[in-house]
């Protein structure tokens, strides 16, 4: 998914976590691999075969919901 486009940014924290060690540092690799598990999690927990059955029905207002929020998304990164 979007973990090799965030590689640069892993080596580089790690880079720095290694090199001077602080906590600001610590902190800041560990907001980074929550960043990127998060999707995973959440896929893992809707993806349930008995929530799956009950988001069925709502798979109409859920592809309108994402869609207006990647649009959101996509204006707020331009500008």
């Amino acid at each position: 998914m979007k973990v090799p486009c965030t590689a640069p940014m892993l080596l580089v924290l790690l880079n720095k976590t290694i090199t001077s060690g602080t906590v600001n540092d610590l902190t800041l690799l560990l907001a980074f691999s929550a960043g990127v598990l998060t999707p995973f999690i959440g896929i893992g927990l809707i993806g349930g075969y008995t929530l799956s059955k009950q988001i069925r029905s709502y798979k109409i207002y859920l592809k309108k919901i994402s869609g207006f929020v990647l649009i959101l998304l996509g204006l707020w990164i331009m500008f």
